[in-house]
């Protein structure tokens, strides 16, 4: 069997990365380390919580059948917060940023450091009291790259600031 074939070995089993998924660290290049991860807020849930609130409080106080359907009606946003919370990853390494969405269709975008222009935070009302914000990457030929509920966006655009900016990015 031709080693072409033969599948790939984690390079990084050494690194103490705490994730959720190994599919970023199949991507690395010999040589390339992660620097810094981004990883999605618990607040993602607050919408649902919210709904599952309206729903009980209307079975209790009014009709039992309405209460009902808003409860069927949260599992939508609350399967989207699931998947989202799940399989979305927010990673800096010594050479590129990657970002990856989606459980179906798995989208995984990689910028270059030289091909990064921008890294800013978009913080929504509640993420404010929260401590989340949707991290914004844009890149040359990219456009601009959302990634909304990260804990602690600030501190990431802060790493990519310096790494991309500074002498790391020789």
């Amino acid at each position: 069997m031709s080693d072409e074939f033969k599948k790939p070995k984690n390079r990084d089993k050494d690194l103490d990365v705490v994730t959720r998924d190994e599919s970023i660290e199949n991507l690395l290049v010999s040589g390339e380390e992660i620097i810094h991860e981004g990883f999605i807020h618990w607040g993602i849930f607050v919408s649902s919580a919210l709904y599952a609130f309206i729903g009980v409080l209307l079975m209790i106080v009014w009709n039992i059948p309405v209460g009902v359907l808003v409860l069927l009606m949260t599992s939508v946003p609350l399967i989207n917060a699931i998947i989202l919370y799940t399989t979305t990853r927010l990673v800096l390494t010594n050479k590129r940023v990657f970002t990856k969405f989606g459980f179906f269709n798995r989208d995984v975008i990689q910028i270059r450091h030289d091909k990064v222009e921008s890294a800013h935070l978009e913080r929504p009302f509640l993420g404010q009291f929260l401590g989340y914000s949707t991290v914004v990457i844009r890149g040359v030929g990219t456009g601009s790259i959302p990634v909304p509920f990260i804990s602690n966006g600030s501190g990431f655009v802060r790493a990519v600031e310096e790494y991309t900016m500074g002498e790391n990015s020789k």
